[in-house]
């Protein structure tokens, strides 16, 4: 199992700001922008960065709110348990809404054959942000399981 930036099972704490502006969005070029730009930390190739803006701008509104009413508060820790997989967690050092210390502490728990992956100077669209570095290191994932097969 492969886990990139994912939202751990339990509660998440955003701050008020985050929070409001999560509910606010408009779904306007300004808006998505801001968005994008918060969450990446390094520029974004000028095809991924327009993929990425279309994406946020065609979000559908009621899955993109969900998260800020609700389900960001669900907490699924005791149903989730240990999963019993081996797993990888991908997370860049510079996300700023699920940094590795989050991942550590909050996701780690429940993947006890899972290893953390930090990739330096990144932040929390890695698929966006470095594709060649992870589609090398999601290749070498499944090399590595078709090893020990």
């Amino acid at each position: 199992m492969v886990l990139i930036a994912p939202s751990p099972p339990g509660p998440q704490s955003i701050s008020e700001e985050e929070h409001r502006l999560q509910l606010d969005f408009d779904f306007s070029e300004a808006q998505a922008r801001q968005f994008i730009d918060g969450a990446s930390e390094v520029p974004l190739a000028p095809v991924r960065y327009q993929q990425a803006l279309e994406d946020a701008i065609n979000a559908n509104p009621t899955a993109w709110r969900a998260w800020p009413r609700t389900t960001y508060a669900e907490d699924w820790r005791e149903t989730v348990a240990e999963l019993p997989y081996p797993a990888w967690v991908l997370v860049g050092d510079k996300d700023p809404s699920l940094p590795p210390e989050t991942q550590r502490d909050e996701a780690m728990p429940h993947l006890p054959q899972g290893k953390l992956e930090v990739f330096s100077g990144y932040g929390h669209l890695l698929p966006m942000e470095m594709p060649e570095t992870l589609a090398e290191q999601l290749n070498a994932m499944a090399a590595q399981v078709s090893k020990s097969r």
